[in-house]
């Protein structure tokens, strides 16, 4: 079997002749040009003979203009859509597009995204969502939505550049507020993380993406 039909062998349920395997890093890139992004991503994946590559997005979803931090619900309000290639994420595009051309015919890859909730709470908000989801749950959710919706953006565009799926954390619903928003992710399944790296197996499942 090659990587590609152990990956997909292993999604679908069949057997396999071994199970696929992949490692994942946060290399701490989010200042860099895409060709670097993408080299460090193919030498790590070439080191390690990975079944699948997990790429990953370290450059940040950007803030309204002229903001810093985000603490009330007029803040949440200046969240507008973007488009995702002339955004900071346009240069993990960029990467999408190199690795989809290096892998090519050779293995199959995921982009990484995570969902609004996380996005809004560890990129946005931080030390302010407590106090947000108590006083202000309406403009969170609406301010939910508009994220969710520039990240469906986001993952639609990586999906047309070359990533099989588009990878990323879901969230129990108990943890948002009122009616959750959407969240993109991926259809394999870890079977250890740490903060920084996750060494993953592939597990039989039902894959609803185009891997």
């Amino acid at each position: 079997m090659d990587k590609i039909e152990r990956v997909r062998a292993a999604l679908a349920g069949r057997p396999v002749d071994r199970a696929p395997f992949t490692v994942w890093y946060h290399f701490g890139n989010q200042h860099a040009p895409a060709e670097r992004t993408a080299q460090v991503h193919l030498e790590f994946f070439d080191h390690y003979d990975l079944d699948l590559l997990k790429l990953m997005n370290d450059y940040d979803y950007p803030m309204p203009a002229g903001m810093e931090v985000i603490a009330s619900a007029a803040d949440l309000g200046k969240l507008a859509p973007f488009d995702p290639v002339t955004s900071p994420f346009g240069i993990q595009l960029q990467t999408v597009e190199l690795v989809a051309r290096a892998l090519r015919d050779r293995a199959l890859f995921v982009d990484t995204v995570f969902n609004a909730w996380n996005t809004v709470k560890r990129n946005l908000v931080r030390e302010a969502m407590p106090a947000l989801m108590a006083e202000q749950p309406k403009a969170l959710e609406a301010a939910l939505a508009v994220v969710n919706d520039n990240l469906i953006r986001y993952a639609q565009a990586s999906l047309a550049r070359g990533a099989a799926a588009s990878c990323g954390r879901s969230t129990s619903r108990s943890s948002r507020p009122s009616r959750a928003a959407a969240s993109v992710t991926c259809c394999t399944r870890t079977a250890s993380t740490s903060t920084s790296t996750g060494w993953w197996t592939i597990l039989p499942t039902r894959c609803p993406g185009p891997i």
